[in-house]
């Protein structure tokens, strides 16, 4: 799954890059790729994929879906 459209950084990606340099944020992956965050949308699918979370694995809405417990804005959660 991707989960950065705007730099088509995909799971593998970016769970690379957590291991490599033991990313605590978004921002050292970030760093560590050499690249910086556009809209932002990835940012809290990073934060759950550095803390461990499953979310990433199945959510496709980009926190924006209203069905999942990781949404922001619109959500009644």
């Amino acid at each position: 799954m991707y989960v950065c459209l705007c730099h088509a950084l995909n799971e593998r990606a970016v769970h690379a890059a957590i291991a490599e340099v033991g990313a605590g944020s978004p921002a050292h992956v970030w760093r560590h790729l050499e690249l910086k965050p556009r809209c932002g949308k990835c940012v809290p699918t990073m934060r759950d994929m550095i803390d461990g979370g499953e979310s990433s694995h199945h959510c496709q809405g980009g926190g924006q879906c209203g069905r999942c417990s990781h949404d922001h804005g619109g959500g009644d959660h």
